[in-house]
């Protein structure tokens, strides 16, 4: 709760909705579910800000927007770390009045305070005083000074009770004594004899005894399907809400392709610059590698922290959440592909045949997707500044085994292997082959001799003549599924390696 984890680009109806429909079990109706949202943030002063992008609340009503998503399943216990931490005083008093409020009205609240002012100290009911992981005083706020009175420790009239009892408690072992470290007792009466509960009092709580004997098997309210359809509506709002992750794309593919197509205007068919549109193809593929891969190594390191609190709080299982936001990314990359694609294909005069394109296009879409794919892992693995830096290296290499640079036949033995395993190489063998290969006709020869005026003799001075199209497009397919398949299991194991 120091931080407040929110989805930016949802308003606070939205994101209520959003946490009810997930937390929310299928006996609720949709009436329902808005009867609670609107009850739950009236409740916390929530309902002037409704249509208000979250990324434009006030720190206290962040802080009371990130309560509410947990109160909507009515919960019997909440946990607050720091609450009132970065607040100013008196959104920090307003919300200790929720909170107790809230707990007179049945909720169990414990929040954890680092030396309170005294006002929002007097909203407690009860005081657990922890010093270096001792408990010197727990009971009452009233009883607080007397005890310490009771010990030798007048505080002063003046003085904050929470800042002298942390103050006298550094040098008074008697303090943990007295209160016997805090320790509870009768609990077997309380909970009905259970020997759990009694091994706990006499020999104290162990991580061990609660994963094996207080384990719970968990569900969530909302099946797979739900799940999954919620989170994808959310996903696909708050793309089409991102500057940057929509309209900045699209921008920069639809300015690049016209620039790249009125500087190479005319020249598909032209079989003295075959080697310039050589140029423009590979660059082609480069440019839209890099810009996939940039927009997800960005994304993923922002959303990590919120995925991990969500899918602990048992808001949606981590399949849903990673196969919602593998699909609705896919419409937004899909869009940049062709919008870039149409404009340099045509722009530059390749061959107007529609079968052509479309096999230009699917090798594009692939090779992006592949690429975002690695964006997501990298994304993954490395936070955003390590991210933007090492993440270009991860596709980089393989530009070398891309049959640009250097040809396949003309590499040393050892490393040809690594031809049939680049994913550019595949890339552009399957874009040259849908432009220049299946029977293509001569190229138009505007000088004395054109030594590529045949489109045969061009893939063959490539390496790429006796090529398979389809065999390079169903590697991309395939890289793009065991991409995103590595990524969901670092996915998971980011996630839960923090959890025994």
């Amino acid at each position: 709760m120091q931080d407040d984890l929110l989805q930016e680009l949802l308003t606070v109806q939205e994101s209520l909705m959003v946490a009810a429909q997930l937390k929310l079990g299928v006996e609720y109706s949709s009436k329902a579910m808005r009867s609670k949202v609107d009850s739950i943030a009236d409740s916390l002063s929530l309902t002037s800000c409704m249509t208000t992008l979250t990324q434009s609340l006030s720190g206290g009503e962040r802080r009371r927007l990130s309560i509410a998503l947990e109160l909507l399943n009515d919960p019997s216990i909440i946990f607050l770390d720091e609450p009132t931490t970065g607040l100013d005083y008196s959104n920090a008093t307003q919300l200790m009045s929720l909170l107790r409020d809230m707990a007179h009205r049945g909720t169990m609240i414990i929040c954890a305070l680092h030396q309170p002012s005294a006002s929002l100290l007097s909203k407690a009911d009860h005081l657990f005083v922890l010093n270096d992981g001792y408990c010197t005083y727990q009971g009452t706020i009233p009883g607080l000074i007397p005890y310490l009175a009771d010990l030798g420790y007048d505080c002063p009239s003046n003085y904050n009770p929470a800042d002298y009892v942390i103050e006298v408690s550094q040098e008074a072992e008697q303090m943990y004594e007295q209160c016997s470290n805090g320790k509870l007792y009768n609990i077997n009466s309380s909970l009905g004899g259970s020997t759990v509960f009694r091994t706990i009092e006499e020999k104290g709580i162990t991580s061990k005894m609660f994963y094996s004997s207080l384990s719970t098997e968990f569900s969530y309210p909302q099946d797979f399907l739900t799940q999954f359809s919620i989170l994808l509506r959310r996903t696909l709002t708050k793309c089409f809400r991102d500057r940057f992750l929509t309209k900045v794309r699209l921008t920069l593919h639809l300015i690049i392709g016209s620039f790249l197509g009125f500087m190479y205007r005319g020249i598909g068919n032209d079989a003295a610059r075959v080697h310039n549109n050589l140029s423009l193809l590979f660059f082609s593929t480069m440019f839209l590698m890099f810009t996939a891969l940039s927009s997800m190594i960005i994304t993923y390191p922002l959303e990590f922290e919120i995925t991990k609190r969500e899918h602990f709080n048992r808001w949606f299982s981590l399949k849903a959440y990673y196969m919602a936001t593998m699909v609705a990314d896919i419409p937004v990359q899909i869009m940049c592909t062709l919008i870039y694609c149409v404009t340099v294909y045509f722009f530059s005069k390749q061959p107007l045949e529609m079968y052509r394109f479309t096999m230009f296009l699917f090798i594009c879409i692939f090779l992006t997707l592949y690429s975002q794919g690695m964006g997501v892992l990298v994304g993954m693995v490395l936070d955003v500044k390590n991210g933007v830096i090492f993440g270009p290296l991860t596709l980089l290499p393989w530009t070398i085994f891309s049959g640009y640079f250097v040809l396949q036949r003309d590499s040393p033995a050892c490393f040809k292997f690594l031809y049939q395993l680049s994913f550019l190489k595949h890339a552009l063998e399957g874009i040259l082959l849908s432009v220049y290969g299946y029977g293509r006709e001569n190229l138009e020869c505007y000088e004395i001799y054109c030594h590529w005026k045949y489109p045969e003799k061009f893939l063959d001075d490539l390496d790429m003549k006796h090529g398979d199209y389809w065999y390079d497009l169903a590697f991309l397919i395939v890289s793009y599924v065991m991409v995103k398949l590595v990524a969901y299991f670092v996915l998971y194991f980011q996630i839960n390696r923090n959890k025994s």
